[in-house]
């Protein structure tokens, strides 16, 4: 996307942070590979938990859109070619054939475990199989050697994700049984007994964890440790899987330590400190925004598992 976008005149620096920024709508926007890690470790739903995010991920996304008006007013940007509606549709209709077969496997995920057909795990396992033939019979990308690199690399990244949740399952059963979860309310209590003033230190802590850690390991380490305390403060634990996402995504983003800019910076072949002023904007005045009302109103983030799911 980034050459794109310079072509059509953004700032490159600019661009680099941009997509930096709009990548982390991943850990928001269902199938979230987060927050099955979140409910797996919490024993919470994870179709409630794909629900939770969705609307502080639009809320983002259009605090994004704003920003991008904002910040690149003085840019050369370039709009594309006019088309006529026949001709678009033409194209539409092309592409859309050559999609179809890609385009299907969300909607057959997301059918699955909405409808109630079957668990998020066994949606994974159904699209692996309506992959593999697409791949090699459709798409023809697949081959004998690519099927076996990418069957060795996602058991590699399986392999490690599984040692990581076992090492934090016992990481888990020790924080229990030595109160640590109890010692933390003990002292978020020693300094405050206030519940918004306990919430803005918790998420003060979640912003910290996701500047140093990828969104998985920060799911795994603070979860457990947070959720007992969370549970005493009244919070509904498909609502703290909001706020434990919406953290760790700015986190990601959030300087002086911010690996996702580190690791756009070097793909999109910019130095760290040009794309700084622009992240800074999207972090203090959408993210941040986004962050708040995702802890403080819990509506935004239950509504869509009230309603879908009939929870209470």
């Amino acid at each position: 996307m980034i050459p794109r976008l310079v072509e059509r005149g953004y700032d490159r620096n600019y661009a680099v942070s941009l997509v930096a920024c709009s990548s982390v709508l991943a850990l928001l926007i269902p199938p979230s590979a987060s927050m099955i890690i979140f409910g797996w470790v919490t024993n919470t739903s994870i179709t409630a938990l794909f629900l939770a995010p969705i609307l502080p991920g639009f809320l983002l996304i259009m605090l994004f859109m704003f920003w991008n008006r904002v910040l690149t007013r003085n840019m050369p940007i370039k709009a594309p070619e006019p088309v006529g509606f026949v001709d678009a549709a033409k194209i539409a209709s092309v592409k859309a054939k050559r999609a179809a077969f890609g385009l299907a496997m969300p909607l057959i995920i997301l059918g699955c475990i909405y409808g109630g057909v079957t668990t998020p795990t066994e949606a994974a396992a159904i699209a692996v199989v309506y992959a593999i033939p697409v791949g090699f019979l459709i798409y023809r990308d697949l081959n004998w050697k690519s099927f076996y690199d990418i069957v060795w690399k996602s058991a590699q990244t399986s392999g490690v994700l599984m040692v990581l949740i076992f090492f934090a399952s016992m990481l888990a059963r020790l924080f229990t049984m030595e109160n640590v979860p109890q010692d933390m309310m003990g002292s978020f209590l020693a300094v405050t007994e206030n519940k918004i003033l306990l919430l803005l230190m918790i998420n003060l802590f979640l912003v910290v964890i996701g500047m140093f850690m990828d969104d998985v390991s920060g799911i795994l380490l603070v979860s457990p440790m947070l959720l007992p305390i969370m549970l005493k403060l009244g919070v509904d634990p498909i609502h703290f899987g909001a706020i434990v996402a919406v953290n760790l995504g700015m986190g990601l983003i959030t300087p002086p330590t911010a690996p996702i800019l580190y690791f756009a910076a070097m793909v999109g072949g910019v130095k760290l400190g040009g794309i700084l002023k622009p992240t800074l904007v999207f972090v203090l005045f959408a993210y941040l925004p986004v962050v708040l009302l995702t802890t403080f109103l819990p509506d935004l983030s239950m509504a869509l598992p009230r309603l879908i799911l009939g929870l209470e």
